[in-house]
């Protein structure tokens, strides 16, 4: 069946791709990145801060592996004052960028393959 998004479901998808003003919002160019389960865009987006709290000086490496390239890694590390801003940035964009990829199980397997078993399993 059909899920029917309320107007502040709407608006909080429509934030989280970067768009401020409703008016400026073009759907048929977004509506992969909207119309995602609310579970799975929640889950993503409520995990990067903690994530981003305990990744430290990893960012990096997990930038890389979820196929960020060093063009924007450096381009976030010079923006940003610390490595959980950095991070942040970077996992924000990711999961802006990459739509309906960017799923819980694609963060937690770049948090396994960077070595971060432990944040994977235990940042929910």
């Amino acid at each position: 069946g059909y899920y029917t998004y309320t107007a502040e479901e709407v608006q909080r998808a429509v934030t989280n791709v970067g768009i401020v003003h409703l008016e400026e919002f073009n759907i048929r160019e977004h509506l992969q990145d909207i119309f995602i389960d609310p579970p799975e865009i929640d889950g993503v987006m409520r995990r990067i801060g903690p994530i981003a709290d305990v990744v430290g000086t990893r960012w990096k490496d997990l930038a890389r592996h979820i196929g960020i390239d060093e063009a924007a890694i450096t381009a976030a590390e010079e923006r940003n004052p610390d490595p959980v801003s950095c991070c942040t940035e970077i996992l924000t964009n990711w999961r802006r960028d990459k739509g309906r990829d960017a799923t819980e199980r694609a963060l937690d397997e770049a948090l396994m393959a960077t070595g971060l078993k432990t944040v994977a399993k235990n940042v929910k």
